[in-house]
């Protein structure tokens, strides 16, 4: 595949006003150009950027990342990721890898995820980004598995996919790059596919005895729900409607509450929603 060149990259659609990160460049136009330079035996093709990136004409007023699986390219930003974190650590790393994984994900047809903590769910901020594991749940591992084997994307002769070995790959890569509490949860999930516990990593340094303390198992962290969410945001007021958390597949954003929008309400840190019913909700 050729590299955009520094007229095509100097061309794309730009929101001059920015929100907090400098200008924005427009998603749809990078994902046009994108598309323009996919080989025609790619599967997906996936572009990243330290810029901020929105897409003005969907109200958002910044993106993590979007997908199109119309035209099988994907867009992420890491502008946002260097947070509190120096870029050679080990947390930056594991955001911009998340964030990846997650918008590569959308374009094997999986959506966000409303069945459980999971890489697939949405994200409007990044606390709430944080919170997820960086793993499928079983409804999205399922998805993938049979998406993989049915596409064959390896040829004909591709074997099933093996997950197991593919979630020791994963606890390879998280220990060597220091990311030890993902290590520790996909080491239960080989436990869970396998029905037997994976071992630990032999520590470098045990006690006096020569022994090695056992690691303590990763805290699954449990979203609040929209519902949950809006009562604290309303300090106190019950919520008796049920309310339907929903975004669409592929988009993964915030409105940004530096930003001048048409809704007043702040909704940044809110978790993925229809922004109509929220709407509803503050009125």
């Amino acid at each position: 595949m050729k590299a955009p060149t520094a007229k095509e990259l100097a061309v794309l659609e730009r929101d001059e006003r920015g929100c907090g990160y400098g200008p924005q460049i427009e998603v749809p136009s990078v994902h046009k150009l994108l598309h323009s330079l996919r080989p025609r035996d790619a599967f997906l093709v996936l572009g990243y950027t330290m810029e901020d990136i929105c897409d003005s004409a969907k109200g958002f007023g910044f993106l993590f990342g979007q997908a199109d699986l119309d035209k099988g390219v994907a867009l992420f930003s890491f502008a946002r990721y260097a947070d509190g974190v120096p870029p050679q650590s080990p947390r930056f790393l594991r955001r911009c890898g998340m964030v990846l994984c997650h918008e590569a994900t959308h374009c094997f047809g999986v959506r966000h995820c409303v069945y459980a903590s999971c890489l697939m769910n949405g994200s409007n901020h990044l606390e709430e980004s944080e919170s997820r594991p960086f793993a499928l749940c079983p409804v999205d591992l399922r998805k993938l598995q049979l998406t993989l084997d049915q596409a064959k994307v390896g040829g004909r002769d591709q074997p099933p996919i093996d997950l197991v070995a593919r979630e020791r790959s994963l606890i390879e890569l998280f220990e060597t790059h220091g990311l030890h509490e993902d290590a520790r949860f996909s080491r239960l999930v080989v436990g869970s596919l396998t029905g037997q516990p994976e071992p630990e990593p032999k520590s470098s340094a045990g006690d006096a005895d020569g022994s090695s303390k056992a690691a303590a198992p990763p805290t699954i962290v449990r979203q609040k729900s929209l519902k949950e969410q809006l009562e604290a945001q309303l300090e106190g007021v019950v919520i008796s409607k049920p309310l339907v958390c929903r975004q669409p597949s592929g988009i993964c954003a915030a409105v940004c509450e530096e930003c001048p929008r048409d809704t007043a309400p702040p909704l940044k840190h809110l978790p993925s929603h229809d922004k109509g019913l929220l709407a509803k909700a503050y009125a």
